[in-house]
Protein backbone atom coordinates (compact mmCIF):
# COMPACT_ATOMS: atom_id res chain seq x y z
CA UNK A 1 0.00 0.00 0.00
CA UNK A 2 1.40 3.30 -0.77
CA UNK A 3 1.17 5.79 2.14
CA UNK A 4 2.22 8.55 0.59
CA UNK A 5 -1.11 9.59 -0.84
CA UNK A 6 -2.01 13.45 -0.10
CA UNK A 7 -6.06 13.34 1.29
CA UNK A 8 -8.34 15.52 -0.42
CA UNK A 9 -9.04 19.15 1.16
CA UNK A 10 -12.61 19.01 2.37
CA UNK A 11 -14.34 22.27 1.31
CA UNK A 12 -16.48 23.12 4.49
CA UNK A 13 -20.36 23.09 3.70
CA UNK A 14 -22.01 26.18 3.76
CA UNK A 15 -24.27 27.13 6.77
CA UNK A 16 -27.69 28.22 6.11
CA UNK A 17 -28.13 31.58 7.69
CA UNK A 18 -32.10 33.03 8.27
CA UNK A 19 -32.36 36.65 8.78
CA UNK A 20 -35.80 38.60 9.45
CA UNK A 21 -37.40 42.03 9.74
CA UNK A 22 -39.69 41.87 12.44
CA UNK A 23 -42.83 44.38 11.68
CA UNK A 24 -42.79 44.16 8.00
CA UNK A 25 -44.45 42.11 5.69
CA UNK A 26 -42.45 41.99 2.61
CA UNK A 27 -38.99 44.13 2.63
CA UNK A 28 -36.19 44.95 -0.06
CA UNK A 29 -33.16 46.64 1.06
CA UNK A 30 -30.44 47.82 -1.38
CA UNK A 31 -26.75 46.81 0.33
CA UNK A 32 -23.83 48.65 -1.15
CA UNK A 33 -21.03 46.48 -2.21
CA UNK A 34 -18.40 48.10 -3.49
CA UNK A 35 -19.57 50.50 -6.62
CA UNK A 36 -22.86 48.21 -6.94
CA UNK A 37 -25.69 47.26 -4.85
CA UNK A 38 -27.41 44.26 -3.73
CA UNK A 39 -31.07 43.64 -3.70
CA UNK A 40 -32.00 41.47 -0.62
CA UNK A 41 -35.93 40.42 -0.51
CA UNK A 42 -37.71 39.84 2.89
CA UNK A 43 -40.54 38.07 2.35
CA UNK A 44 -43.23 35.82 4.37
CA UNK A 45 -43.93 38.25 6.97
CA UNK A 46 -47.28 38.99 9.01
CA UNK A 47 -49.08 40.74 11.67
CA UNK A 48 -51.77 39.46 13.01
CA UNK A 49 -53.94 39.72 16.57
CA UNK A 50 -51.23 36.06 17.44
CA UNK A 51 -48.16 37.40 17.23
CA UNK A 52 -45.48 39.05 14.46
CA UNK A 53 -43.98 36.54 11.84
CA UNK A 54 -40.67 38.61 10.87
CA UNK A 55 -39.80 38.74 7.07
CA UNK A 56 -37.37 36.78 6.35
CA UNK A 57 -34.39 36.13 4.00
CA UNK A 58 -32.41 32.48 3.69
CA UNK A 59 -29.11 32.22 1.83
CA UNK A 60 -26.32 29.72 2.33
CA UNK A 61 -23.52 31.94 -0.01
CA UNK A 62 -21.34 32.69 2.91
CA UNK A 63 -20.67 36.31 0.73
CA UNK A 64 -23.85 37.31 0.79
CA UNK A 65 -23.78 36.75 4.40
CA UNK A 66 -20.96 38.54 5.29
CA UNK A 67 -22.70 41.20 3.46
CA UNK A 68 -25.77 41.57 5.15
CA UNK A 69 -24.19 41.29 8.26
CA UNK A 70 -21.66 44.08 7.46
CA UNK A 71 -24.24 46.30 6.46
CA UNK A 72 -25.89 49.31 8.58
CA UNK A 73 -28.82 47.83 8.73
CA UNK A 74 -27.76 44.59 9.93
CA UNK A 75 -25.39 47.06 12.68
CA UNK A 76 -28.73 49.18 13.75
CA UNK A 77 -30.56 45.69 14.13
CA UNK A 78 -33.19 46.41 11.72
CA UNK A 79 -32.05 43.38 10.07
CA UNK A 80 -31.40 40.57 12.86
CA UNK A 81 -30.30 37.21 12.17
CA UNK A 82 -32.98 34.52 13.52
CA UNK A 83 -31.33 30.61 12.91
CA UNK A 84 -27.92 29.62 11.70
CA UNK A 85 -27.30 26.35 11.03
Amino acid sequence: MNSNRQKMPQTPVPRRAVYGVYGLTEWQVLIPAGRAKVRIRFTGGSLSGYGIVPATFATSNPYIQRLVQNSPEFRSRRIRLIECR
